[in-house]
């Protein structure tokens, strides 16, 4: 299938055929990620997957929109500087 190829999906996940979704723990350990920062993705809004009980399953064509998003980090803010007058 021409999305599995473009995303380089490795054999671990084993999407739907009809739906072409992966879940969580199969999206992790294809792209060490943890399953927490994947959650927190999803609650921040900048990955969308559907919940199914306590399963979460996001489409492939999600995970390639998401994957080709740049993200940017926390890390390296430097020093705070103290305000006025403290």
């Amino acid at each position: 299938d021409a999305l599995r190829q473009e995303l380089a999906l490795p054999a671990q996940i084993t999407a739907d055929a009809a739906l072409q979704t992966a879940d969580l723990d199969q999206i992790a350990a294809s792209y060490s990620i943890s399953t927490r920062s994947l959650l927190r993705y999803i609650a921040a809004g900048e990955l969308t997957a559907v919940r199914f009980g306590r399963r979460y399953l996001i489409t492939l064509a999600e995970l390639r929109r998401f994957l080709n998003t740049p993200r940017t980090t926390k890390r390296g803010r430097g020093k705070r500087t103290p305000k006025a007058g403290s």
